[in-house]
């Protein structure tokens, strides 16, 4: 740095005003390439002194903090931009490390004049002037859009975690289901069999019946007693006269054949006692 300029990292209000102006000065006079740099660099350019004082900071940094060149004076204090806590925690970080040309990554927020926070990630680095004299620069990169998109990825993973356990929940409840499906469905085909042994075993029955009935040569019928049809065996058929078949109005044909000694006996024993 120029010999001109005189900077102390000790200097009472006034003083800092005429060290700000110093500083302008100087990059403004130099009118080449670093003052190019450092006013047109999208990065928060921030140089402050050790007490916290301001002394110099670029066009990217007035546009986001809300500061300009013409407001800044000797009241300015880097807490106006970086968090007193953060500012404290990159000076001590600073003052510890031995190799001064090790820079210090920090993120934090930057607080404008209106109150706005916006997120910067800060390289900080203590430089010195000729007479040795130390100031911090800190240079900031704004993440607040970074920042941002993080948090709407960071919610929608959590979104969708909670998706994916809601979607194993319902699969594991399907899995249950379908393990029930498929007893029930075992359990079925087990009373399908049974069902099919039972109704084979009824037809051996039946048809073991049959063959008694017929080498016996009775007569058999099956009444319904409630609904007056009956269904008679051929044998008993041939008895009675009347065709293999269920018959209707059993009743009134019953009664003509039962013999006239017994019909007022069987009438009220199993006519009218079961069929009224």
């Amino acid at each position: 740095m120029n010999r001109d300029v005189d900077i102390s990292p000790y200097l009472n209000t006034g003083d800092y005003h005429k060290v700000s102006n110093q500083f302008f000065t100087y990059f403004e006079d130099k009118g080449g390439l670093l003052n190019r740099i450092l006013q047109n660099s999208q990065m928060v350019v921030v140089v402050w002194a050790l007490d916290g004082k301001i002394i110099w900071f670029n066009k990217h940094a007035w546009q986001i903090t809300g500061f300009s060149k013409n407001g800044l004076d000797g009241t300015a204090s880097i807490n106006s931009i970086i968090p007193q806590d953060v500012a404290f925690h990159i000076k001590k970080k600073l003052r510890s490390i031995e190799d001064k040309n090790l820079q210090y990554r920090f993120g934090g927020q930057l607080v404008s004049k209106d109150g706005r926070e916006v997120c910067i990630e800060w390289d900080n680095y203590i430089i010195s002037d000729d007479e040795g004299r130390e100031h911090i620069v800190s240079v900031g990169i704004d993440i607040t859009n970074l920042k941002n998109a993080e948090e709407r990825l960071e919610k929608a993973n959590s979104d969708l975690a909670a998706a994916n356990e809601e979607l194993t929940a319902q699969q594991e409840e399907l899995s249950a289901m379908n393990e029930e499906l498929m007893a029930q469905e075992e359990e079925l085909k087990y009373n399908l069999y049974e069902l099919k042994k039972q109704k084979e075993a009824l037809q051996r029955s039946e048809e073991r019946y049959r063959l008694v009935v017929e080498g016996a040569s009775d007569g058999l019928w099956d009444w319904d007693l409630v609904n007056d049809t009956v269904y008679i065996s051929k044998e008993w058929s041939i008895m009675l006269g009347l065709g293999e078949e269920e018959i209707c109005g059993y009743y009134e044909k019953w009664k003509k054949l039962i013999h006239p000694k017994d019909a007022k006996k069987y009438r009220r024993q199993i006519f009218e006692e079961n069929c009224r």
